[in-house]
């Protein structure tokens, strides 16, 4: 046997050990939030630039053309640009949500489990950082059904206006979730609390005044403060109507891609829907970070989420 096919033969004689197999993350599409610029007022309404929006990167994009969204390149602030698709609101059928600490030690940011921000805060001391929350938000984006689950990545001020306590988050739940169960009780003659994020269209766009120009909003304090635009629910208010409510409803088929099938007899789910395919992408971040961290063996640890080549949201002091 010659010496450049001696290596095929030992390796095929040899069993693998298939835990030490590298495992490839889940990947989606992201839509990325884009702060508004004031000085760009002259674009107009239309630009997602002035009034704040999403961008979702156009290599990452399964579909060729995306209904309701302007194909454009968003400027990044070392120079460079990135060809993709802006849309100033978006409506989002959510799945899932998860959430991490990020800490900055040098250069290198490092992400902990929402449930680790001691252990991150220690991390960040030696450096002089503290912290800042990090949300992403999986689920099937209005109109974009055909590319599968997109995720929201979002950091600082716009992370937060959707888990704040009268946040996208809490709105959502109050005045459509709990509202539909609320009319559906009365319709079906049995009690039913809340429905589903994933039952029900969550717009989310760039909060605006009256007159429909983008409100900008000082983000941080001294010589790093700026203004951003922040996202904000719409299309809901309270006291809405069933019609009103029945406009967000995203419908029966898609609830069922989401949600997967029932068996009719034992009323057990077999698992099969996005939800469950996903779980494993909600699920990463409870893993993250060092339980005794040191700057030394965090650095292996860069970038452990699931989003390695994610465009990190402009960065703010916060």
């Amino acid at each position: 046997m010659t010496a450049d096919i001696k290596w095929l033969a030992q390796l095929g004689a040899a069993e693998i050990r298939t835990d030490t197999l590298d495992q490839e993350r889940e990947s989606y599409p992201y839509a990325q939030w884009v702060n508004g610029d004031q000085a760009l007022r002259k674009l107009g309404l239309d630009d997602v630039t002035y009034t704040g929006g999403w961008f979702i990167p156009a290599d990452r994009m399964p579909l060729d053309s995306l209904p309701g969204w302007t194909h454009g390149a968003l400027a990044h602030r070392d120079g460079n640009e990135t060809e993709g698709w802006f849309a100033r609101e978006l409506s989002i059928a959510v799945m899932h949500i998860r959430r991490c600490w990020q800490v900055y030690m040098g250069d290198h940011g490092v992400n902990y489990a929402w449930r680790s921000y001691d252990e991150a805060k220690a991390a960040g001391a030696p450096f002089g950082n503290t912290p800042r929350g990090r949300l992403q938000v999986l689920g099937i984006i209005r109109d974009l059904e055909a590319a599968g689950p997109i995720m929201l990545t979002l950091k600082g001020t716009t992370g937060m206006a959707f888990t704040a306590n009268d946040g996208i988050f809490a709105l959502h739940r109050q005045h459509v979730l709990v509202a539909a169960a609320n009319y559906a009780s009365k319709a079906s003659k049995r009690r039913i609390g809340q429905y589903p994020r994933f039952y029900f269209w969550l717009t989310v766009g760039p909060e605006a005044d009256a007159k429909g120009q983008p409100v900008f909003t000082k983000a941080g304090s001294g010589e790093q403060s700026r203004l951003v635009t922040r996202p904000v629910l719409m299309g809901v208010a309270k006291g809405m109507t069933a019609q009103q409510l029945g406009e967000l409803y995203v419908g029966p088929e898609l609830i069922a891609t989401i949600e997967g099938s029932r068996d009719p007899v034992t009323g057990q789910w077999s698992e099969d829907g996005l939800f469950d395919e996903t779980k494993p992408w909600a699920e990463a971040w409870d893993q993250l970070g060092q339980p005794n961290p040191n700057a030394a063996a965090n650095l292996a640890a860069l970038d452990a989420a699931a989003d390695n080549n994610v465009l990190i949201d402009e960065e703010l002091p916060f």
